[in-house]
């Protein structure tokens, strides 16, 4: 899902784009809201990023070990950090 919707961003196919951010939300969200999150960031995708946010606040605690945290930048890593502990 993650390259796909880079690539329709990139492209501007802006039916792909939206097809894959119901899929992101409707598909993965309730088994890996961290993986929303990282890729909903790396792909600009800001209401998609704060859904997968709030799903991950509900669970206790944050995998820090995923691969997928080099796709983000620092400052999304922090925000959800500062969110997580009710900042």
């Amino acid at each position: 899902v993650h390259g796909l919707l880079q690539c329709a961003i990139f492209y501007k196919i802006h039916v792909v784009k939206e097809n894959m951010r119901k899929r992101l939300i409707d598909g993965f969200l309730a088994d890996n809201a961290l993986g929303v999150y990282i890729t909903a960031c790396a792909c600009g995708l800001e209401r998609e990023a704060r859904k997968a946010a709030r799903r991950l606040r509900k669970r206790e605690g944050l995998s820090v070990d995923s691969e997928d945290w080099s796709q983000v930048s620092a400052l999304s890593y922090l925000r959800l950090l500062r969110y997580l502990r009710g900042g």
